[in-house]
């Protein structure tokens, strides 16, 4: 979007020249919807690398993903796209597991674990972040 000085300050809106469009093209009920939808997509493609037995571990990382989903959601209606919302939605997936897996004291803090442990973790959330980053600026 093209950006105008004005002596109230500065400020933007589409054009014709805008790769973004003027209104939403999906409700925000949608959205969530479509999250969770995004969520199970990325999980999907993050744990197609991991070889997990235990279905207790499925489950818990399908949850948090499919929770996690609809914040990215949120995130693209909200026009918070490109590679730094990517970043940033990698930040709150690992957030959420964090906050789950301490609450349920199930785990150690992350700096306990082993460096390929936390290498795996970082590498599989941020490729969940960017497959859901895909999908829900698709919408």
């Amino acid at each position: 979007m093209p950006q105008y000085n004005a002596p109230a300050g500065t400020y933007a809106y589409p054009d014709a020249k805008s790769t973004f469009p003027a209104f939403h093209k999906v409700h925000f009920g949608r959205t969530v919807a479509l999250g969770i939808g995004a969520g199970a997509l990325g999980t999907l493609a993050a744990d197609f690398y991991t070889r997990h037995i235990g279905l207790l571990n499925h489950v818990h990382h399908f949850g948090m993903d499919m929770l996690a989903g609809p914040v990215r959601a949120i995130m693209s209606y909200y026009r918070v796209i490109g590679p730094v919302a990517t970043f940033l939605h990698t930040g709150v997936r690992i957030m959420i597991d964090q906050v789950m897996e301490n609450s349920a004291i199930i785990s150690a803090m992350p700096w306990a674990w082993p460096i390929n442990e936390q290498v795996v973790d970082l590498v599989l959330k941020g490729v969940y972040g960017v497959v859901v980053g895909k999908f829900a600026t698709g919408l």
